[in-house]
């Protein structure tokens, strides 16, 4: 698009219902309106998926709020939104400020909460997203010298969702870490798991796992780590039935794209039942794993949300999404074994300060918006902790 040719520019939120999953926040089309949990899973064993985490507030009793695997000695592989705090207006960019490690703790080598001790907690001393992390989606408008009226996607909501939590002390022997999708294992994941893909008689090919809801209401949380088995759903089908009719992507921007994972109950939990498992409130940041092509179980997710609507979790048509892991691979693993300069390093969007283009288009060589730690962030924490929010849930949003 030519700038210099727009006489008018907006940022357009698309209608939607979008729904983030996490213990943490809410994601409309946006990452304030999120949930996380498994509905259908059975338990998991002590001693199993020793690589499963919980991210605890440590301002609102030490309360579980998203998953997390341990990915290296010291380092922890979560969703961004759990961490990446919005004002009331989700759609602001300026209003987002990264929760400080000292708000966090790690909890680890436990899958029953309540046998928490003190050898368990791990305190964060680093909080790193990914710099293109974008919380909401949004559209520029704008009109051609003609009077042509345009629009085009800038961004869709909830992209590059990941964010990487180091330890100030290196976790114990008993935890292992998980073993991670890289780009090339991506691939061929993806080209296994859409070759069994069928609509009418769906596999139950991948694996999520948290401590979150385990109703579809969303309603009751577990305190004991479940899994449950679902469908990997390709990303082409995905995108048809989260994108389909509306007036702008807000999700999935491409039937190419290769950010995101998608998956959908393989079966209905009850006779007559309109439910499936699923991932919901609380397992925000969590993993999704499916088998590689020598038949080792990898993550290939990370819990990110679903397009919201009744059932909150579990519908056996309106897939849920994740972070492909994959494809930020070679990014994660820029940060194994180091000790960053700084302690937060926030996400792009987040800058102020910026230049502004030709066109009110603003730049990005801005400075970072200083969290402060303040009402917001009290207001944030306690709202991600009631049941009704918890997940990040979607707002129908009018022109």
């Amino acid at each position: 698009m030519d700038w210099k040719n727009a006489v008018h520019i907006s940022q357009s939120i698309s209608k939607a219902v979008l729904s983030v999953y996490c213990l943490a926040g809410a994601v409309n089309s946006n990452a304030n309106d999120v949930t996380p949990y498994v509905v259908g899973g059975s338990e998991v064993a002590f001693g199993e998926q020793n690589w499963m985490v919980t991210l605890r507030a440590n301002q609102v009793n030490e309360a579980p709020f998203c998953g997390g695997t341990v990915i290296d000695d010291n380092w922890v592989l979560t969703a961004a939104h759990c961490v990446v705090i919005g004002g009331k207006d989700a759609t602001d960019a300026s209003s987002y400020y990264v929760l400080q490690p000292n708000r966090i703790t790690i909890v680890a080598g436990v899958t029953d909460l309540e046998q928490t001790g003190v050898k368990h907690s791990y305190p964060v001393s680093h909080v790193i997203i990914h710099p293109d992390y974008t919380p909401f989606d949004r559209q520029i408008v704008y009109e051609e010298a003609d009077g042509t009226t345009v629009s085009e996607l800038v961004h869709t909501a909830l992209n590059n969702d990941l964010a990487l939590l180091r330890v100030s002390r290196a976790f114990d022997d008993t935890i292992t870490p998980i073993a991670l999708a890289d780009r090339a294992g991506a691939e061929q994941i993806d080209a296994i798991l859409k070759s069994q893909w069928r609509e009418e008689l769906r596999p139950k090919n991948v694996i999520v796992s948290g401590w979150g809801a385990i109703d579809p209401a969303g309603t009751s949380q577990s305190t004991i780590l479940k899994q449950a088995e679902l469908s990997f759903v390709p990303v082409d089908e995905c995108y048809k039935r989260l994108e389909t009719g509306n007036d702008a992507l807000l999700i999935i921007d491409s039937p190419a794209n290769i950010t995101k994972v998608c998956t959908l109950p393989p079966e209905v939990l009850t006779p007559g039942g309109f439910v499936g498992a699923d991932s919901c409130k609380g397992d925000s940041g969590g993993p999704l794993r499916a088998q590689n092509h020598y038949g080792e179980w990898v993550q290939h997710g990370i819990v990110s949300g679903g397009p919201g609507g009744l059932p909150v979790c579990g519908s056996l048509n309106r897939p849920s999404f994740y972070t492909r892991v994959g494809t930020y691979y070679d990014w994660i693993q820029s940060y194994m074994g180091t000790v960053p300069a700084n302690s937060v390093e926030g996400p792009d969007i987040m800058k102020k300060n910026c230049n502004s283009g030709s066109g009110g288009v603003t730049a990005t060589n801005c400075e970072m918006i200083d969290g402060g730690g303040g009402s917001i962030s009290w207001h944030w924490l306690l709202m991600l902790l009631l049941p009704a929010v918890w997940r990040c849930r979607g707002q129908d949003r009018k022109s």
